[in-house]
C-alpha cells in the first residue's frame, strides 16, 4: 500500500508544525532533572538508535520494541528527554 504524495506533505506540514511547539512547551513545563548524567543520556540514545534501525518483521509488518526503552528513558530522565530520543528514533526508522 503506498501513500499518496498530498498525504505525505500533509503529515510532514503537520510535523512540523507540532512537533517543535510541543518540544518547547514541554521543556518550559518539564525541563530535564538530571542533566549532568550526560554518558547516561548517551547510552540511552545509542540504545534507542539501536533497537529503531533493527525492528523485527512478522507477516510483512516491521515492529520494534522502542517502548520499552522509552520507558526507561522517561523515569530516569524525564519527558522532554523521552520525547526528544522518540523523534530520533523515528527519524532513525526512516
Amino acid at each position: 500500500m503506498s501513500v499518496k504524495p498530498q498525504v505525505k506533505i500533509a503529515i510532514f506540514l503537520v510535523w512540523i508544525i507540532m512537533v517543535p511547539a510541543g518540544m518547547w512547551l514541554t521543556y518550559n513545563a518539564f525541563p530535564p532533572q538530571n542533566s549532568s548524567h550526560w554518558m547516561d543520556m548517551l547510552a540511552f540514545l545509542v540504545l534507542t538508535s539501536l533497537v529503531a534501525s533493527m525492528p523485527m518483521v512478522i507477516n510483512n509488518m516491521p515492529i520494534f520494541l522502542i517502548q520499552w526503552v522509552s520507558l526507561a528513558t522517561f523515569l530516569s530522565f524525564g519527558l522532554f528527554v523521552e520525547m526528544a530520543f522518540a523523534q530520533i528514533a523515528v527519524v532513525v526508522f526512516c
